[in-house]
Formats: structure tokens, sequence, C-alpha cells
């Protein structure tokens, strides 16, 4: 079944590089008892899992090409930052950099606190403003997001003795374009829920029924819980539509495009 569906594999793959937004995340995974990792790549509609021995930039480069043209959604994972991938625009969770903001404001006292819990404040209320953003003229939102983003230039142009909240914020000056451009349009989320969302299929099957025992394996466990997920995803019965390829002589390619 998983030869039959390579070309439907292919297919996924290629829409994912013609869209407009990747959601990227990664899990450890095992091979023959040997470590690696399960990539899955995601956008609205479809979703699409790659089981390789690195967790390098180079997977993502090798799954969406060196011409994607799409918003790369991801946490700070510093594979995510790689010169490869400089020419990619990219975006970042602002749920990872929420949570980590808050813990790190609990694990602080006295001036010390005040960095991260600014910070904490300025990222929700950009949700704020993306929840707003439809109700909100296009002058009124490019001032609101233009506050914010001041505001949070204001916070990284200081200099903070507590080593934590240093790295914290060389952490966001790092990453500071790649912020707020969720705000830009109503395509991209400003979290990376979606590929969370997808991975977490995947660490269950892990804890329950283990990872794969070999290379030929991985493969298939990656085109079949593409296309599984994906009909999931697009409300369509899975059994029929292999069914349908089955019942085809020679090569067929399953439709996966959206309604």
């Amino acid at each position: 079944m998983a030869e039959r569906l390579l070309g439907t594999y292919a297919r996924m793959v290629l829409q994912l590089k013609r869209g407009a937004v990747a959601y990227v995340d990664e899990t450890g995974w095992r091979v023959g008892g040997a470590p690696a990792w399960l990539w899955v790549v995601a956008n609205d509609a479809i979703t699409v899992y790659a089981i390789e021995d690195s967790r390098g930039h180079e997977v993502i480069k090798n799954l969406l090409g060196s011409d994607f043209a799409g918003v790369l959604k991801a946490d700070c994972f510093t594979a995510y930052d790689s010169k490869a991938l400089a020419d990619i625009e990219h975006s970042k969770c602002l749920g990872h950099l929420i949570r980590r903001s808050r813990e790190l404001e609990d694990s602080k006292a006295g001036r010390a606190m005040a960095f991260s819990r600014q910070v904490t404040v300025l990222l929700r209320e950009a949700l704020r403003l993306r929840e707003r953003r439809e109700q909100m003229s296009e002058h009124g939102a490019r001032v609101a997001r233009g506050r914010l983003e001041a505001a949070l230039d204001r916070l990284l142009a200081g200099s903070y003795s507590d080593p934590d909240n240093a790295r914290f914020a060389k952490l966001l000056r790092r990453h500071r374009r790649s912020l707020f451009n969720f705000l830009d349009g109503p395509g991209i989320e400003a979290t990376n829920n979606t590929a969370e969302r997808e991975i977490r299929q995947a660490v269950i099957i892990r804890k329950t029924n283990g990872c794969n025992r070999t290379a030929t394996g991985k493969r298939n466990h990656a085109v079949l819980a593409s296309v599984i997920r994906s009909c999931f995803r697009l409300k369509r019965d899975f059994v029929r539509y292999v069914l349908s390829l089955l019942r085809q002589r020679g090569p067929a390619v399953l439709d996966f495009a959206v309604p």
C-alpha cells in the first residue's frame, strides 16, 4: 500500500512547497534502535511526515526545496537559523516565547523579573491585536503594531546584568524581524500549534507502538501516516480513497486538492 501511495506522498510534498505557509516541528524517533527524528511539515489542510537520521536544517531544505516562497513557521530551534534557510521568510511561534518568558518571570524576583514580565505583556498584546485585526482599519492596525514594535525595541535596546535575561534578550534580538509578521495578513497563525498538534499524533504512536525497525519501515510509516492524517483533516474516507487507488491499473495519485 505504501508503494502505491508514493506518488500521492510526492504530490503532497509538492503542495507544501507551493503553499503560502509551512508549519514545522520535530521530535525524537528510533529506527532499528538507533536515534532518528520524525519531522512534520503541515499547512492548513495537509500533513506530511518524514523520518530522518538528522535534526539539521538540510531536512527542511530537502522537503521544501530551494524555491519555497512561503513563510516558515517554527520555534526557535537553532536548525531553523541556518544560513541555508536565510532566503526563506521566517515567523516565530509566540506561544513558545510566551511560555519561556513566563518561566523566566517565575524564576526571578525584584528588578530581574521586570524584563520578562514586560516581554510577556507585549507578546500577549500582539495576540490580542491579531484577534481584533478584522475589526480595525488599516491605519489603526498599523499604528497599534508600530507601538508594539517600538515598545519591544526599547526593551531590547537595554543591557541586562542577569544572565538569563541577557540570553533571552539576545534570542529576541536575533529573531526580531520574525516576531510580529504574523500580523501582516490572516494566512499566518501567531503560534506553531498546527505543527505541534500534528506531531502529537506521532508521539502517541511512539509511546504505544514503538517506532520503526528498518529503513523501509520508516519510509512506509511516513507515507501512510501522512496520507491517513491528511484524509482525517480533510474529512475524507481513507479506506475508500485507498481502495479506489488499488483498483486502478498502473500508477495513480490521490487528489488532495483542497475543496
